[in-house]
Order: C-alpha cells, then structure tokens, then sequence
C-alpha cells in the first residue's frame, strides 16, 4: 500500500537516502541497496586463517512503490513491480498501524487488516493467472502421455483450486519434488513473508488495537510479524556516533 513507511524502513535498513514525501506513489521506480550482513564470527576466523580475501555475506533490499487495487491487470505500474517482487527470495509487506490526520491514506482510513488482504488479493490473482496459463498450456502437452508433464497437471490443479479457495501456496504443504516442479513459476505467494507493522514511538514495545488485529490474522498463515517505529529507526541509522546512537535508543527503551 502507498503512504505505510515502505521507503523510512527501505532507509533504516540500508542507510540509503530516497524521497519521503506526504502523498500517495512518492515512489515511481524501484530503488536498491546492497548491505553486508554483520558477523563477528567471519572475521574472527579471517584472523586465524589469514585468507587472501574475506567476503561477507550481503542482503539486497528493493524498495518498490504501493500496491494497490488493479496492480494484478497491470494497473498503473502493477506488471513491472509484481515482477521485481517475483525475482525476489522474500517480501517484507509494510502495513500501517498507526493514527495520523497529518499523514495521507490512500482510502481515508486506517486499517491494517483491510489494507494487508488487498495487496495479497494482487499477489494471489497473479498467481492464480500464472498457474491458468500454465495449465492450459500444459493440459494439451499432457494427451502425449508424458508422466512428468501429468504430474505437473495434477499439481497445478491442485494449486489452483487453492488460490480459488484465498489460500497462499505457502500454506500449502508441498512435497521437495512438487516445490521442485514449481520452483521456475516464482510464483508470489509461495515466498516467505515478513509482516511489519508500522507504528508510532510509544507503540514499539507494546504494539496497539491495530497491531493486535493484525496479528490474528497473520497467525492463520505461514508468515511472521514484527512490530516497529520505521521513522524512529531511520532516526536511528542517522546518527553516526555510536555513543550519541546508544544515548537515543536507551531513551526509547530500545537496545
């Protein structure tokens, strides 16, 4: 969704600067940012062994814009952000959980359950046009007899009458040979996600109404949660003295 905190969290994370603005789609192009993931272990054993080069470990983040309704038929600039998010191992889906008359929503109201099942609606009717073109193309290839080609009939049949029924392919419990057979689809809601709700300052630790309501949900799908203030922690990766940076984040409770 457009206006959640999706590019404060893309900078907290990666300490790159991009445009924050006050209205809907600030964010018109995918930005990305490469960062070496800590570990103190790896350069420990650097030491020891004396290597001619030590490489650490990166995470690439994209920060892309909102989805919204119609991103799924290419709305707007649906078909080429769906297609950064299937070339992607996971998603990090941004909700709002927070008041702000100050801070625009795109539909003029907060709530994160309904604003987290319209973007799944994109992601899940995409796939659902995935496996419909797949079958069709494969249910012809099929009358040769091919067992392989049977095989993945039967279990795109089986996929699609889960994402009919509003279910993820996550959540479905899929043999390695079958998550094999599938594996050159990308398909998006067979991704591992991480749910993170956006909240203000005194709601980091404790989370709110809105955080609650979303947790329920979430717990009914093979996702994660976690709860956060993403404008305190681009705050946060701000401050380059590490002493000033400790002070800050003692006095939000935060270590």
């Amino acid at each position: 969704m457009p206006n959640v905190g999706k590019s404060t969290l893309f900078k907290a994370l990666t300490g790159k600067d991009v445009p924050v603005d006050n209205f809907p789609y600030t964010t018109t192009q995918s930005e990305r940012a490469i960062v070496e993931i800590p570990d103190s272990s790896l350069w420990k054993l650097s030491e020891l062994e004396k290597p001619q080069k030590t490489t650490p470990n990166h995470i690439e983040f994209i920060d892309i814009a909102g989805l919204a309704a119609g991103a799924s038929k290419g709305e707007g600039l649906g078909n080429s952000f769906l297609d950064t998010i299937r070339h992607s191992d996971a998603i990090v889906h941004i909700v709002r959980c927070f008041d702000d008359d100050n801070i625009i929503h795109v539909h003029n109201r907060i709530d994160p359950v309904s604003d987290k099942e319209e973007v799944d609606f994109e992601l899940l009717m995409k796939d659902l046009e995935t496996v419909e073109k797949s079958l069709e193309r494969n249910r012809k290839a099929a009358k040769s007899g091919d067992k392989q080609i049977i095989k993945l009939v039967d279990l795109l049949e089986r996929i699609k009458e889960h994402l009919e029924k509003g279910g993820f392919i996550r959540q479905m419990e899929l043999s390695p040979e079958e998550q094999k057979q599938i594996k050159s689809y990308s398909f998006l809601t067979a991704k591992k996600v991480l749910y993170v709700a956006n909240v203000k300052d005194e709601n980091e630790l404790t989370g709110n109404l809105y955080t609650r309501q979303l947790e329920e949900i979430v717990s009914k799908e093979n996702a994660s949660m976690l709860i956060l203030n993403a404008k305190l922690e681009a705050e946060i990766c701000d401050i380059t003295d590490e002493e000033e940076k400790k002070a800050f984040m003692q006095m939000y409770n935060l270590t």
